[in-house]
């Protein structure tokens, strides 16, 4: 089962998907910025993750999510679309639209996984330790993962930052499982950036800690037509964080600007 909302709109549909331990919640700020130009927009939560189905025997790679994806847009009469993806969700995208070219119209990138940088980032050199940050196996682990995903914290109210905190620590052994996962995935979209010839946008925020903002340097490099957004004072959640400026790169592509 794949729980996803759902906006109506006449302008061409938008699809949007989530990061690392995310939801289709992740995206409630940013989606009001499309949705006032009455696009359609379908926002999933990725297979395994959120209220979809999470089955102990399945593979929850990235590389793995690209039949299901292909799978839920053709059942929800999906053909041609507009779209973005964030950290993880990014990588999923990328790997998509190098699949299915036919079906993307435009790609948005935010601070997405699967391409190495140039430069290692705080999340390198704690995961060399033996840390990893994106793990919650308590309260104070959910506020510390708060910390390293954005410069500009959204308020949270604390029912809701306590229940999804439990949430994440419930979680935790299977996370575990995906997160190694996508570790084996590191670089797994970086040979594809050359053969994604639709229009492209990357948008980092310039002190994100978790992927390195020299990441945006490599695609670039390897997508001439893409257009690079580095958005100052911003860490690795865009969407969150600053989301009418983090919409208007896809807005602008989306415009042929």
């Amino acid at each position: 089962t794949i729980r996803y909302v759902e906006r109506p709109g006449k302008g061409d549909p938008i699809v949007l998907l989530h990061g690392f331990d995310g939801d289709k919640d992740n995206w409630v700020r940013i989606a009001p910025y499309f949705a006032a130009r009455d696009h359609r927009l379908i926002i999933p939560d990725l297979p395994g993750w959120g209220e979809s189905t999470r089955l102990p025997d399945l593979n929850y790679a990235p590389s793995r999510q690209i039949d299901r994806l292909e799978a839920f847009f053709t059942a929800i009469g999906l053909s041609r679309f507009h779209l973005a993806g964030h950290s993880m969700g990014g990588c999923i995208a990328g790997l998509y639209a190098a699949k299915y070219p036919a079906r993307v119209q435009t790609l948005t990138f935010y601070d997405n996984a699967c391409v190495r940088a140039e430069q290692p980032s705080e999340r390198d050199a704690m995961e060399a330790q033996g840390q990893n940050v994106l793990l919650v196996h308590t309260p104070a682990d959910f506020d510390r993962l708060i910390d390293w995903v954005a410069a500009k914290k959204p308020f949270i109210p604390p029912p809701v930052k306590a229940v999804l905190a439990q949430r994440a620590m419930a979680q935790a052994a299977g996370n575990e499982v995906i997160f190694r996962s996508l570790s084996e995935s590191r670089a797994a979209l970086e040979p594809l950036l050359p053969t994604l010839k639709m229009p492209v946008a990357i948008v980092w925020g310039d002190r994100d800690r978790l992927l390195h903002v020299s990441t945006a340097n490599v695609m670039a490099r390897a997508m001439p037509q893409a257009k690079l957004h580095i958005l100052q004072g911003c860490g690795h959640s865009p969407p969150l964080e600053i989301p009418e400026e983090a919409a208007r790169p896809m807005l602008d592509l989306m415009d042929g600007r």
